[in-house]
């Protein structure tokens, strides 16, 4: 919200579950469910699985992305636009979760999604106290997602609101790779209708820790370095992952 499947394990933003064989971790993150309002229309068909797809293994935001506009395609909707902020909103948080080994919705220094999105400038519909039109799935993998149709824990309600809401207008994604595995972000939302920010906007952030929160989209953290084996010849190859630097 033990069988090996890649060993990819999914964690829920509200209810933390254990399927029978532990492999998975993922979550949903949506004011609607938070506060009880519905804030996301949602009419998807009967089966929540996704129409069969050729398999593709996602290794990168644009792939990752294309799944869900595939996705949406096959259900009747509208593919959902890509916007620079949800992807810079998304990449930060999959970089954040492989830096800290941790799925989770958490911002860093305690900022919430909506103060995020809001301090990076993103136009944000809904009511804002509720946190706005915004959703946001998480999941972590061993190796590289490989797309067969929605991954198992993203058949839920919440997550394929979060896919197939038609309230939302914009997508972004992120992919990091850290130490423990890969990790993946899909952030979507709705802009104004005005394409302005809300005058609401600066009441929810300056309840932002810090104030503005003016570096919210800029991770500070990296994913730690692993020692590279040199070859025979001598020379040595390292992967320069987020945060690193030679």
């Amino acid at each position: 919200m033990r069988k090996k499947i890649n060993h990819i394990i999914f964690l829920s933003f509200l209810l933390l579950t254990f399927p029978p064989s532990g492999t998975m971790r993922h979550g949903s993150h949506s004011p609607g469910a938070l506060s009880g309002v519905r804030a996301f229309s949602l009419s998807p068909p009967k089966e929540v699985a996704a129409r069969p797809k050729p398999q593709s293994q996602i290794a990168s935001s644009s792939q990752l992305i294309e799944a869900v506009n595939n996705l949406r395609i096959s259900y009747g909707l509208l593919p959902l636009v890509t916007h620079a902020i949800l992807m810079q909103s998304a990449q930060s948080q999959a970089d954040y979760m492989a830096a800290t080994g941790q799925v989770t919705h958490s911002r860093p220094g305690g900022m919430s999604y909506t103060q995020q999105l809001l301090s990076l400038g993103f136009p944000l519909a809904g009511d804002l106290s509720l946190g706005g039109f915004r959703a946001e799935n998480i999941l972590s993998s061993n190796g590289p997602l490989v797309w067969d149709g929605v991954p198992p824990g993203w058949q839920d309600a919440a997550h394929m609101n979060t896919m197939l809401s038609q309230n939302f207008t914009h997508i972004g994604a992120g992919i990091s790779q850290g130490s423990q595995g890969y990790y993946y972000a899909v952030d979507t939302a709705a802009v104004t209708g005005s394409g302005q920010m809300q005058e609401s906007a600066s009441t929810i952030l300056g309840s932002a820790p810090g104030g503005s929160g003016a570096a919210a989209g800029v991770s500070q953290y990296m994913v730690p370095v692993s020692i590279s084996t040199s070859r025979p010849d001598g020379d040595v190859f390292h992967k320069v992952q987020y945060g690193q630097s030679l």
